[in-house]
């Protein structure tokens, strides 16, 4: 305000304001205020491309063995197979119990008549006073027979054997002898002589074939 007269005037109107001055030099820098609140989180940005996969590492050591595992589940049943080829015939088995007989079958038509058999007699005899047997046959062969023959040895403690000679045969009749012989320590075997009346003889004649 100014002074005029000792009046005091009335403060005029704000001049225009002027340019401003050049700027003053940059003052200490103060004291760092303190921390402010955490601002809130923002939204997670969008995520990137996976990188390209390292280059494997060094194979680690076995580990242990784990427990074994509980049976699983039996599964459904496959479709069948084909035929597998035949094996070899295996040994044959032992025989098996012998079955029950059968009824009888029908009798069968009367077979050829067979050939004549052989014809076999046979006697026993009892020797004479001389040894001999004569056996008279019942019917005659047709042809002569041949005869075999032994003495029956009543007493085998003895040291005597005994045997029997033919003498003679047909077609109706043969004659045997019966003979003895006897052996003696120190002295040999003694002349042969007749076994004597009633020893027995068996006798057997047959036709030669």
């Amino acid at each position: 305000m100014g002074v005029t007269n000792g009046t005091i005037d009335r403060p005029g109107p704000t001049g225009p304001l002027g340019d401003p001055g050049p700027p003053g030099p940059q003052g200490a820098t103060g004291d760092p205020g303190p921390a402010g609140s955490p601002g809130a989180q923002g939204e997670p940005g969008v995520q990137g491309s996976p990188g390209p996969q390292g280059d494997p590492g060094p194979t680690g050591p076995t580990g242990a063995t784990g427990p074994q595992g509980g049976v699983g589940a039996t599964g459904a049943t496959g479709p069948v197979g084909p035929a597998g080829a035949t094996g070899a015939t295996g040994p044959a088995g032992p025989p098996g119990p012998t079955g029950a007989a059968g009824p009888a079958g029908p009798a069968g038509p009367v077979g050829p008549a067979g050939a004549n058999g052989t014809v076999v007699r046979a006697t026993v005899g009892t020797t004479d006073a001389n040894g001999r047997v004569t056996w008279i046959f019942s019917t005659p062969f047709a042809t002569v027979p041949v005869i075999t023959a032994c003495v029956v040895d009543q007493n085998t403690t003895d040291g005597v054997s005994q045997n029997v000679t033919l003498e003679s045969v047909s077609t109706t009749q043969a004659v045997l002898r019966g003979w003895r012989t006897q052996s003696i320590l120190g002295l040999g075997i003694l002349p042969t002589t007749p076994v004597g009346a009633g020893t027995p003889v068996h006798i057997m004649a047959c036709v030669a074939n």
